[in-house]
């Protein structure tokens, strides 16, 4: 196997990715790859070559000597040895200068690295400080300049209250009457007839039975006729009675109690009994044994009380009923 093969089995059967190999190394992960693929030119002098080889040999758990021999027979330029200056420093001036420049040793190589790691940790620390001094100055300019607003509006309120007034008191508004204040006051509103009221409109019959939906027993009620579905098998779109307020009122409440639960009500009204004249203004779905609806407040005279879906009865039909419907709002 060839070195790289060497190293990259080993890396491989300790669980290493390159990344970690290139973290605990310090070694760029592109030349570590080189290195696996026994491309060695990335490493630069053989000296270079041969460092790094030992250093992922010794990650990886391997032993690192075979390994350079082989480098040394395979790879290595003839003649080559280690760098004559690997880390360069500064020139410093010298009296007497050598004819020829001797190699850093490694006490001056460990100096120049500390040299270079104190210069970068300066270097950062001036840049953290820059932009703490950047945000502190832009803080206190902003809190200068809200002092400075809050100071001028305090100035141009003392001056305001400073000028003499030239403008007429307001005169007092007359208040209400005790009568218009009662007449806008919600009461108990008393229907003056119920009657049937059907797809086309008011239904023939006998009023008296439209009226228990209004007589304030819970022992009487209007029903109507009994289906086999809840959308009345089909035959028409809705079912419900008519109450005529005597005169134009605003309904608030209308609290209705139907007896079973799962109606569809819907609460129209108008001036008009004619179905053209009657617009929703409320309803619910799905309604309990009593229902309480808070209607759009308009003036109208006529209310509807309309079932479009029917409750099923402890029969098993389903039939739409009223019990007592109870009324507030005011003219």
């Amino acid at each position: 196997m060839s070195i790289g093969e060497v190293l990259n089995d080993a890396r491989s059967r300790s669980g290493l990715s390159i990344h970690e190999v290139a973290r605990r190394t310090g070694i760029v992960e592109e030349t570590i790859w080189a290195i696996e693929l026994d491309d060695f030119a990335k490493c630069g002098e053989d000296f270079y070559a041969r460092s790094y080889i030992s250093v992922i040999a010794a990650v990886v758990r391997v032993d690192s000597a075979p390994l350079i021999a082989e480098f040394d027979a395979t790879h290595a330029t003839p003649g080559t040895g280690e760098p004559t200056e690997p880390f360069p420093l500064p020139a410093l001036p010298e009296s007497n200068p050598p004819d020829r420049p001797r190699p850093p040793t490694r006490s001056e190589r460990y100096k120049w690295r500390h040299r270079r790691r104190v210069t970068l940790s300066t270097a950062l620390c001036l840049i953290v400080l820059f932009i703490f001094g950047a945000e502190a100055y832009h803080f206190a300019h902003d809190g200068n300049s809200a002092t400075d607003s809050a100071g001028q509006v305090a100035y141009n309120q003392a001056t305001t209250r400073a000028q003499p007034t030239t403008t007429k008191p307001a005169q007092p508004t007359a208040k209400a009457s005790p009568s218009a204040a009662a007449s806008l006051s919600v009461r108990a509103l008393k229907p003056v007839s119920a009657t049937a009221y059907g797809s086309s409109g008011a239904e023939a019959g006998d009023p008296r039975i439209a009226a228990r939906a209004i007589d304030a027993s819970s022992s009487s009620a209007w029903q109507s006729k009994a289906y086999g579905s809840p959308d009345f098998d089909g035959l028409q779109t809705g079912t419900g009675v008519l109450l005529d307020l005597g005169h134009p009122v605003t309904v608030v409440s209308a609290e209705i109690a139907i007896g079973a639960p799962g109606a569809w009500v819907e609460v129209r009204g108008g001036t008009s009994d004619s179905p053209s004249a009657l617009s929703v203004i409320g309803g619910t779905k799905d309604a309990g044994t009593t229902t309480t609806i808070r209607p759009q407040q308009t003036p109208i005279r006529y209310l509807l009380i309309w079932f479009t879906t029917l409750p099923q009865t402890t029969a098993g039909n389903y039939q739409a009923s009223i019990q007592n419907v109870t009324l507030q709002g005011h003219s």
